[in-house]
């Protein structure tokens, strides 16, 4: 997008024999690719620029939700102990847990 201007300055620069005399060939092919060359760095750096931000953005939705999802998780299970147990069977629960826990350990 930005190579054909460059030429198109380049070529008009050649029709004036002052401008010819004062560059040689390396400084008007570095006026033809370093406009092209910035244009790129800077497209490329704006693109990088986003997608970080993207990503960024993703990753603190992702950890939101994880949040979310433990403490609906937590909230569900405790409500579904309260209505589904009564506390005697509740501590009994436990304590078959505990047992078993105990009899799984290094013998």
């Amino acid at each position: 997008l930005v190579f054909i201007p460059s030429m198109g300055a380049l070529y008009a620069g050649l029709q004036n024999p002052t401008f010819r005399k004062l560059t040689n060939w390396q400084s008007r092919t570095a006026m033809v690719l370093m406009p092209t060359l910035f244009a790129f760095g800077f497209a490329s750096e704006n693109r990088l620029t986003e997608r970080m931000h993207q990503v960024a953005d993703e990753s603190e939705h992702a950890l939101q939700t994880m949040e979310w999802a433990q403490r609906h998780q937590n909230q569900s299970k405790e409500e579904y102990f309260r209505q589904q147990m009564t506390p005697e069977e509740h501590d009994r629960l436990m304590g078959l847990y505990r047992q078993s826990v105990l009899q799984s350990g290094p013998k």
